[in-house]
């Protein structure tokens, strides 16, 4: 068969998640894609590609994309010029600030900000214009305990440890499932063989969650626990671990060797045999699993979303990188390692800055962590806090926070509102105007963020596969007009947008591998990528804490070990809630990303998805059958949703997916609308926080079923 004439191939990275996939694209003469394959000479992914790569030519071609500004009236949506939707945006955020004070406006910045390098090149100069305090992200949804962690132990929030996968003998995963998120704080595409490839050496990786994840399947060992007590069995093993006699292990990271003997001490009572009741997992399982880590020639334990979006997610996240490094798996091949990325995200930090609670939120006085408050905030301090106008980014937090219906109505009684989309979804579908930036195939692309936390060194840019039309504007256009706009004098001439690709080239210019040839045009003669190697041990000469040595046992975390140890007390007393008597658990699919992937037909077609997962023990108890519909009902709320009664969950424990909850009034997104679902946030409670990080806790939350 004679090939298509007048085809081209267009070499890309996938920005949809944090595995940054090459990707090989066929267009033919009429710019119709014809094929999206997995790039097989990207060094990094190897040719390997998720379902969610086709949604990027379905998210290009979706008809309820938004391409120009629109202005809500009373009659509808209607179309507005580029430079009217600055205008107005601009004027209106400076009034309200001149009326009511910089910080009476907020904003917020949703996940897939931090994938588009245009956004994270041009918003900060816009951020600092705004000047406003209340600043929210999707970070303090997720993974905020991790950068938490990092800056009190490292020096840094964005020092953060990566599993050494390909190199690794033995690997602990708590509260992660890799197969279906491609990674999460853990640049890691292919997943699925990598962890195959532990066993095929001799290795083995086991998973711990409250349910049998699509990881768990595949693993070696999978060990039920009930939700929100990971921290009594990290406390376990941490426990295990520091009474043998294994210091040489860690002889060569730098940190007061006093402090071993102090934490050892501290936690003393935290034996396997003492949380073995609470967390659900037999003693001598938990026994095994230290055995494990010990005898590995190389072991990581890497905890991810199950892990942090608990009570206790920061202590967590501190006892893990205790047992890495207590092992003598931290800095280490097949351990914990950092990484080195081309464009250094960190290289201009201070030594020993405070990155925490400088400034708190207005109502419950929640801490500010690295210049942002607790998203969980964000629906109170609008209704009660003096918030009186939003500008959202790229974001969906109606459906992706804590108490959902909460903020959908504290939006509806903003003064002004503002949100860089594309789509008018259910957050969206709030503001007075929309700005809709170009997108996925026809954006330049460098992966700042993610190379951040890649299991190996890598870089990659993507030149845009289809030009913007003249009535299109990139994201970094919209921030730099806006910017220019509150910071110029009326009247003033407004300077022209400024490309970022220039501090593009010099980072990488004077980064760490520009002496080593690497340029920006380098990587642009190279679509494939380069591959800059394995990670290295190199933490000794990155630490910036005050005294250059890791804080093993800091003050904030210590002391939280005495909320631990409140709850440990109750929960040895088994104090039961018997008015809500089931605890709420997400999930999440490889053919979804968070709530903004529901409008492809094939990323959403097959059975439905948004199902409450029940054990069949916990369902017969109270005379549930399969696919019947119930109502769930939290203390914030309640949904109808179809059981599927599995035993790949634990009793008494129920889950629904993360992302759905679409049959909102005004939303526009023909194909999700079909399959709406209901959201899980409708549920989760904004008052179940981490105490210590503010991270919201979705895992655990107390529901019940109406009958």
């Amino acid at each position: 068969m004679n090939s298509p004439i007048n085809v081209r191939t267009h070499f890309r990275a996938c920005n949809l998640c944090e595995a940054i996939c090459g990707l090989e694209i066929t267009v033919n003469e009429n710019n119709e894609i014809l094929t999206i394959n997995g790039d097989k000479k990207d060094p990094f992914s190897r040719g390997h590609i998720c379902p969610k790569a086709v949604g990027l030519k379905d998210i290009y071609l979706d008809k309820n994309r938004l391409k120009q500004p629109v202005r809500r009236t009373e009659t509808g949506w209607e179309t507005i010029s580029w430079n009217e939707a600055y205008d107005e945006v601009a004027s209106k955020l400076k009034a309200i600030q001149a009326r009511h004070g910089k910080d009476a406006v907020g904003i917020y910045q949703g996940n897939p900000s931090v994938h588009n390098s245009g956004t994270l090149l041009s918003a900060p100069a816009f951020l600092r214009a705004l000047g406003t305090k209340n600043r929210f992200s999707a970070t303090s949804a997720d993974q905020l305990p991790h950068h938490f962690v990092s800056s009190l132990m490292f020096g840094h929030p964005l020092l953060l440890p990566v599993p050494d996968i390909d190199r690794t003998d033995f690997m602990l995963i708590i509260g992660g499932n890799p197969l279906a998120s491609n990674g999460s704080m853990m640049t890691v595409p292919d997943v699925a063989n990598r962890l195959k490839a532990i066993q095929k050496r001799g290795g083995k990786f086991v998973v711990i969650d409250p349910r049998k994840t699509e990881t768990a399947k595949i693993a070696d060992q999978h060990i039920f626990i009930k939700p929100a007590t990971d921290v009594y069995l990290l406390l376990a093993i941490l426990n295990q671990i520091l009474n043998k006699n294994n210091s040489n292990r860690f002889a060569n990271l730098p940190f007061d060797n006093e402090a071993v003997s102090e934490l050892k001490s501290i936690i003393q009572s935290y034996t396997p045999e003492a949380v073995s009741s609470i967390t659900g997992i037999p003693t001598e399982i938990i026994k095994n699993l230290v055995q494990d880590i010990l005898t590995a020639k190389s072991a990581v334990v890497y905890g991810r979303m199950g892990v942090s979006v608990q009570a206790f997610g920061g202590v967590c996240q501190w006892l893990i990188n205790c047992i890495n490094i207590f092992t003598g798996n931290m800095d280490s091949v097949g351990g914990a390692m950092f990484t080195q990325p081309a464009f250094d995200l960190w290289g201009r930090a201070k030594r020993g800055e405070n990155y925490f609670n400088r400034y708190q939120s207005a109502v419950r006085k929640l801490p500010e962590f690295d210049g942002e408050l607790p998203v969980s905030a964000m629906g109170e301090d609008i209704l009660e806090g003096g918030i009186k106008a939003l500008f959202t980014v790229c974001g969906n937090p109606v459906l992706s926070t804590s108490n959902g219906t909460q903020l959908d109505t504290a939006l509806e009684g903003l003064d002004y509102m503002v949100s860089v989309d594309i789509f008018i979804n259910e957050t969206t579908r709030h503001a007075n105007i929309i700005l809709p930036p170009t997108t996925g195939l026809e954006v330049a692309h460098y992966d700042l963020a993610f190379y951040n936390l890649s299991i190996r060194n890598a870089a990659k840019y993507s030149e845009p596969l289809f030009e913007k039309d003249n009535n299109q504007r990139h994201d970094w256009e919209i921030f730099e007009e806006i910017k220019n706009r509150l910071i110029s004098q009326e009247g003033a001439d407004i300077p022209t947008p400024k490309n970022p690709e220039e501090k593009l080239a010099m980072a990488i210019q004077f980064g760490p591998y520009g002496k080593e040839g690497l340029t920006l045009q380098k990587l642009k003669d190279n679509p494939h990528g380069e591959d800059l190697g394995a990670l290295q041990p190199c933490l000794n000469e990155k630490l910036l804490t005050d005294n250059q040595l890791i804080n093993i046992i800091p003050e904030l975390l210590l002391n939280d070990l005495e909320r631990v140890k409140s709850n440990f007390q109750k929960s040895l007393k088994d104090v039961k809630n018997i008015e809500f008597d089931l605890q709420l658990i997400g999930r999440r699919h490889l053919r979804s990303n968070n709530s903004w992937m529901h409008n492809s037909e094939r990323l959403v077609k097959g059975r439905d998805r948004c199902t409450l997962m029940i054990h069949p023990e916990t369902a017969a108890n109270r005379g549930i059958v399969h696919l019947e519909k119930v109502q769930i009902e939290s203390r914030v709320g309640k949904v109808e949703i179809t059981v599927e009664i599995t035993d790949e969950i634990m009793p008494n424990v129920v889950s629904i997916p993360h992302g759905f909850g679409h049959a909102r009034k005004g939303v526009q997104l023909d194909i999700a609308t079909t399959h709406a679902g209901v959201s899980l946030n409708d549920l989760t409670d904004d008052l179940l926080i981490d105490e210590l990080t503010g991270n919201s806790a979705f895992s655990g939350v107390p529901v019940r079923i109406l009958r």
